[in-house]
Order: C-alpha cells, then structure tokens, then sequence
C-alpha cells in the first residue's frame, strides 16, 4: 500500500515539527512507499522509499503558487498513492477532498488540538 502525507513542515531540527521525521520512520515500515508533500522541508534522514516534495513556502512561493503545485502534484503522482493523510493542515483535506473522492482515494485527517 502506498500513502501520501501532506504536513507543514518536514526538519529533524524543528523545534515543534521535528518529532514528525520519527513519525514518517515508523510509518514508512508499515507502507511500500511514503510521499510526502509539506510546506517547507528541512533536513531529514529517512529511507529510500520516502519522497519529499516541498510545496514551496521556504522558498517564498506566493500561496497561489503553492495552491496550484498542490493540485498539480495531487494528480501527477495519483497512481503513487492509495490513501491520504493529512497532518495538522484540515485546509487541504477540504482542497483535496473532492479530487481525492473522485480518484477513490481514502482520506484521514490528523488534527491534534
């Protein structure tokens, strides 16, 4: 089974959003391949099977910009994923929604309040 992750932020040295890299290890040995798509990407050590893809934020890509990737990549890699998991940004579960419906696409949202 194959997941595509969509979170803000994927860096070790974060200091709020580092714990998510431990996450992706744990998840990746539950899944034949993990894409990850995040606002901003830092550094990381994960395996091979991992791809990470930057929406663009650290780089100072407009939003609009980072909106249209999004839906550029959602349907460019739409055969490299079977379900969805959204971390902490419920914006893109309600932008890919509708896509991800029509694609079959099972679809989780991770909110922690």
């Amino acid at each position: 089974m194959k997941l595509l992750v969509i979170t803000q932020k994927v860096d070790t040295n974060d200091q709020l959003l580092g714990f998510f890299t431990e996450w992706l290890k744990r998840l990746v040995g539950k899944f034949d391949k993990l894409t990850v798509l995040c606002l901003k990407k830092g550094q990381y050590d994960l395996p091979s099977n991992v791809k990470i893809i930057s929406l663009g934020k650290d780089r100072g890509v407009s939003k609009l910009k980072q909106l249209s990737t999004f839906y550029f990549l959602l349907f460019t890699f739409r055969k490299e994923y079977d379900s969805v998991l959204v971390h902490m940004n419920p914006i893109w579960m309600v932008l890919g929604g509708l896509p991800w419906k029509l694609m079959g696409k099972k679809r989780f949202l991770m909110n922690i309040i």
